[in-house]
């Protein structure tokens, strides 16, 4: 069902470097759902469940570089946690064309009935 939707959002008047395939349009909702703790990691973790299969993390970054290319996402680099051995990380958050893109998604699942798997977007936070 995800294929179909993303090929009539393929399908509409707008430029083809903001086309989002089906993985992509989940990566959003991930980062979506976890806000401040979108990193690799805990991205990865989230995909895996939510597709109910292992995600290759290089299909994670290839993704995730798409993105941000288009212009859907943003990262920041957080500090190391104070622990020993604490690494920084690279946090990703939602922009207004990854927004669009799933509130696009979500009206596509509205009128066709099917179970919208995406998560709310009634409070997404968008980078500034």
């Amino acid at each position: 069902m995800l294929e179909l939707l993303s090929s009539r959002i393929r399908d509409a008047d707008r430029p083809r470097e903001l086309e989002v395939g089906p993985f992509e349009l989940k990566l959003l909702a991930s980062i979506n759902a976890l806000r401040g703790e979108a990193w690799g990691s805990k991205l990865l973790a989230d995909l895996s469940l939510t597709l109910d299969r292992d995600v290759a993390i290089g299909q994670l970054y290839l993704a995730l570089g798409k993105l941000e290319r288009k212009g859907m996402i943003s990262s920041t680099i957080k500090d190391p946690e104070p622990k020993r051995g604490g690494r920084s990380k690279k946090v990703y958050r939602l922009e207004a064309p990854g927004v669009r893109a799933l509130d696009r998604t979500a009206a596509l699942f509205a009128t066709s009935g099917a179970p919208n798997r995406l998560g709310s977007l009634d409070d997404a936070e968008v980078a500034t």
